[in-house]
């Protein structure tokens, strides 16, 4: 009995130094376990990674070669770098930052990277075609080409696979956590239950963070990749495709539809309703270049278009095309990028209009100069001194509309730049009214028109530019003046309002039509633009005088009826305040 305790306390003694082994065996192997597996899991995320970015690179790539921009070839770069960082620390076990420690070595993931399938050379070989295209060097629609092969074909796969081999590892390893796990529960009730609390319990919980860890990493990747698809939304481009030219089926990204704040319920997704929304005059073409069923591979159309806006209205779009052929099914599918061009249009619209205006405006008073001095040149009016008085007459005045139309320019550019010089000073209301009209008066004779004013407040003080001030009016009572019938009357009315002054010209003339009014007041526009028209003019006078009265702190307004007259309202600030300001000092001064 004596003996019994004491084997009882070696038993014990055994047992609990059996339980110390294998708890401290069982702890040193969980903790290694434990962390083997944060190392598959960055491994894991890592090489899964690989794959989102083999796409991204091939999406930013064909962006790069579409856009031909520094930006694009910079955000192409930067995954390129990615992408070749993460593949040599896969391979060749160099330093990453989202790896903690080297992965283990395996035989499996060896043959994967420099064996067969010989991941190494294809991600190699993916990398220099994506730096060809950054680069510019070599054909970027071969370089393209390649990538999109290798990210949708073998890469993938070969990518998909290492990643498997890397899970199998991991769940290998996991299966060995299991096995001492079960070993340490057949040992001891006694055991399992202290390894419960001391081993599994801490282990558990491990495993449970690591999870958790996981779970985070795959949500920020899905954030990031629906960041990174709003961030391509973004851009005046839109993608759709057609992924069978056999079918008549059209897939439209967010991108497009967005071009037209359409909700999906606007474009059809098929060929025919597409068409539909073509204009009609682009319809024939845009159907036999972007919607043929037997393309050429790798074949690219690009071209020019109208398409029918939310608004009803139709703008101008640049499409670009590329036809593939599927490896695996051998139909052909075109993917397009729609760019929104209807402000280049517009732009190269208004320098033709430019063009064609300069062209009249200098050609005319140019070819009058030239014919009155060649007249004067051949001695045949020399003898009638009224002739050649003409004829210099005919010189000087033409003279003075190319010395008007160039100053018109020059006041153009000054607007732009900034430049415009405005000098205030005080004026009464009348003395500013009655010079401008005094010196139209000369213009309107020539035209039998009688110019009729009325002004009140005339004494009425007023801060202002009087050179900008007259040439206002000299550009609205020249208008009222040419485009009104001979004999009839242009009224100048002037007045104080409070702290504004109101002056409007009206006259009886052959009006606007609502179409011309909203432009009225653009560059160069005229209401007949043909080299035909009656009146004469740049187009240029109501848009100086907008932005004359814009630099005044002043604003315009215009009522017109076809066929009845026009009347243009100036409203400018007296500045009765710095008026008064003025005055004091100009005291105190004495």
């Amino acid at each position: 009995m004596k003996r019994h305790p004491e084997r009882s306390l070696k038993i014990y003694l055994i047992g609990i130094a059996l339980i110390a082994l294998l708890s401290t065996l069982g702890h040193f192997q969980v903790q290694r376990i434990t962390t083997t597996d944060d190392v598959y899991a960055s491994i894991i995320n890592l090489s899964g990674r690989q794959r989102m970015l083999s796409q991204q690179v091939t999406l930013r790539a064909q962006t790069a070669v579409l856009l031909d921009s520094d930006d694009a070839r910079e955000k192409l770069q930067t995954s390129i770098s990615e992408m070749r960082a993460a593949h040599e620390a896969l391979a060749n076990n160099a330093p990453h930052p989202a790896l903690p420690r080297l992965p283990p070595e395996s035989a499996a993931v060896d043959q994967i990277f420099f064996g067969e399938p010989d991941l190494d050379n294809q991600v190699r070989r993916f990398l220099s075609n994506a730096d060809s295209i950054q680069n510019n060097t070599g054909d970027p629609a071969e370089a393209l080409s390649t990538l999109r092969l290798l990210s949708e074909g073998t890469l993938l796969q070969t990518l998909e696979s290492l990643v498997q081999t890397y899970e199998g590892m991991a769940i290998a390893s996991a299966e060995k956590a299991s096995r001492l796990e079960t070993l340490l529960w057949i040992a001891t009730l006694i055991l399992l239950v202290i390894e419960w609390f001391v081993i599994f319990r801490p282990q558990h919980a491990s495993i449970t963070d690591a999870i958790a860890t996981i779970k985070k990493q795959k949500n920020d990747m899905q954030q990031r990749q629906t960041r990174f698809v709003l961030a391509a939304q973004t851009g005046a481009f839109g993608i759709w495709e057609r992924p069978d030219t056999r079918s008549d089926a059209i897939v439209f990204t967010e991108t497009f539809t967005n071009l037209f704040e359409d909700d999906g319920s606007i474009f059809p997704v098929n060929c025919e309703g597409f068409l539909e929304r073509v204009h009609p005059e682009d319809r024939a073409f845009t159907q036999k270049r972007l919607f043929r069923n037997k393309p050429a591979d790798g074949e690219r159309v690009m071209l020019e278009h109208r398409l029918l806006a939310t608004d009803g209205t139709y703008r101008w779009f640049s499409t670009l095309a590329e036809y593939r052929r599927s490896e695996e099914t051998g139909t052909y599918g075109m993917i397009a990028c729609t760019t929104d061009i209807h402000g280049q249009k517009a732009a190269e619209r208004a320098t033709s209009e430019f063009i064609s205006t300069m062209n009249h405006e200098l050609r005319t008073p140019l070819t009058s100069i030239l014919g009155a001095l060649r007249l004067l040149m051949s001695g045949t009016v020399l003898q009638n001194p009224e002739q050649s008085r003409r004829m210099v007459d005919i010189a000087i005045s033409n003279g003075e509309r190319l010395n008007r139309l160039v100053n018109d320019i020059l006041d153009l550019e000054r607007i732009d730049s900034g430049r415009l010089h405005v000098d205030l000073k005080p004026h009464t209301l009348s003395d500013l009214v009655t010079t401008a009209v005094q010196e139209a008066e000369g213009f309107a004779s020539a035209h039998d028109i009688h110019i009729r004013s009325d002004i009140k407040s005339a004494d009425d003080l007023v801060l202002i530019d009087n050179l900008r001030f007259q040439q206002i009016m000299a550009n609205l009572l020249s208008n009222a003046i040419k485009f009104s019938a001979p004999g009839s009357a242009v009224n100048v009315r002037a007045q104080s309002v409070d702290d504004d002054i109101n002056i409007s010209v009206s006259d009886t003339g052959i009006g606007m039509d609502e179409a011309f009014q909203k432009r009225m007041f653009d560059r160069f526009a005229q209401a007949d633009p043909s080299a035909t028209r009656k009146v004469e003019g740049s187009g240029l006078g109501l848009a100086i005088t907008r932005s004359l009265i814009e630099a005044l702190n002043g604003d315009i307004d215009c009522a017109s009826t076809l066929g009845q007259g026009t009347t243009f309202t100036v409203t400018l600030p007296r500045r009765t305040s710095e008026i008064e300001q003025t005055s004091d000092l100009s005291r105190n001064t004495a």
